[in-house]
């Protein structure tokens, strides 16, 4: 995916479908050549659906998150924190539609947007709740945690903050994952949000998307299984959800776990 090329496209006047604004910034929906994405005004393309398959996931970071799915078995609930324009959930809905999705986000104008333009219904309940006070009241549990929230172009407060990973960590069912997309602009700001999450979980790995400057963290209190079932587990998930996660394994990176009975 070349980002450089959808942000020159965006600037067209030509491409452009709907503006509107959140939180007193633009957020515009762009189409070109059968692809369809939400362009921000911090110069960033939040996401990205191909008109004749919008069920399935095309941005980089978005692939990585759901290679969640290579350590976690057989899930049956997820939590969505950051909804944006439903890429997860129109995923789940067609490749896992037996799985239970909760879907969560601070932006009406992003639900408005991904009802009309990117083919979520508009019976699909999104809660409109900040990510944290959301975890901080939650008492279910979920196989799955999705974090991708974003304030503008920077990570909110809460992703430094102990007890948003504790919470978290809470809500999360025996055997759960969470991924956590970021896009930091140091290594300091990567510490930052690592060393808090380090604290409520047992185990926590990464994947650097170097061409796309994101990282995506995996965090889980099981011990996560070996590269050879890593490699095993992609390979199924692109025979039966027509996902290919072939490239995760062989990029990740681990924090070295913490001794037995450090994590809650």
């Amino acid at each position: 995916m070349d980002v450089d090329e959808y942000l020159r496209l965006s600037r067209m006047a030509d491409t452009l479908l709907c503006r509107s604004g959140d939180a007193g910034n633009p957020v515009e929906v762009h189409e070109h050549a059968g692809e369809r994405w939400v362009y921000t005004g911090e110069d960033s393309i939040l996401s990205l659906m191909r008109l004749d398959a919008p069920a399935d996931p095309v941005m980089p970071n978005h692939i990585a998150m759901l290679a969640a799915l290579l350590f976690v078995d057989r899930p049956r609930s997820v939590l969505n924190l950051g909804f944006g324009s439903g890429t997860f959930e129109r995923f789940f809905i067609d490749r896992l539609p037996n799985i239970d999705v909760v879907s969560v986000d601070t932006s009406s104008t992003l639900v408005r947007l991904a009802r009309k333009y990117f083919a979520i219904r508009h019976d699909r309940p999104v809660i409109i709740r900040p990510a944290e006070q959301f975890l901080h009241d939650n008492a279910k549990h979920f196989d799955l945690i999705l974090c991708d929230i974003f304030q503008g172009d920077r990570h909110p407060d809460c992703l430094t903050d102990a007890e948003f990973h504790a919470d978290a960590a809470r809500s999360l069912a025996a055997g759960g994952v969470m991924a956590v997309n970021l896009s930091p602009a140091t290594e300091q700001a990567l510490l930052e949000i690592l060393l808090p999450m380090r604290r409520s979980f047992a185990h926590v790995l990464l994947v650097n998307l170097v061409d796309y400057g994101n990282v995506v963290v995996y965090a889980m209190q099981h011990a996560p299984v070996d590269t050879r079932e890593q490699a095993r587990r992609a390979e199924q998930a692109g025979k039966q959800l027509r996902l290919d996660l072939r490239h995760i394994p062989d990029r990740l990176s681990a924090l070295p776990p913490m001794e037995e009975g450090a994590a809650p």
